[in-house]
């Protein structure tokens, strides 16, 4: 399997000024694919869909994968911060997202439809 709906690069964004540690690109790029795999899972998107990041409905899916992702990296990196706390505030803030946008994504039938018929 291939990272097909986004990037490390854009990944680490979510990330800037946290110290990401010893973490590889391979590593980054492992967990997109598990991220990838797993909502095309749970969001039932059939095997033909293709990422295109021309479509509205397609970068909330980045978005998601990006803010799982990122949150996997936290607690993959927790040596790098200062303090826990600082770990903790770093993960409230994109949990706090995450819901957000997987909350309206299951909700939002139209939407999903949409994704599962592209």
């Amino acid at each position: 399997m291939a990272v097909e709906w986004t990037t490390h690069t854009i990944v680490l964004t979510y990330l800037r000024g946290v110290s990401i540690g010893s973490l590889t690109q391979a590593e980054i790029e492992s967990f997109i694919e598990q991220a990838e795999g797993y909502y095309k899972g749970r969001l039932k998107i059939p095997s033909t869909f293709t990422f295109n990041a021309a479509k509205k409905q397609h970068l909330i899916l980045r978005h998601l994968v990006n803010l799982d992702v990122a949150l996997t990296m936290i607690g993959s990196v927790l040596q790098s911060f200062n303090t826990l706390a600082e770990a903790g505030k770093a993960a409230d803030i994109l949990i706090d997202k995450y819901k957000q946008v997987y909350g309206d994504l299951i909700k939002d039938h139209i939407l999903l439809d949409a994704i599962q018929e592209a």
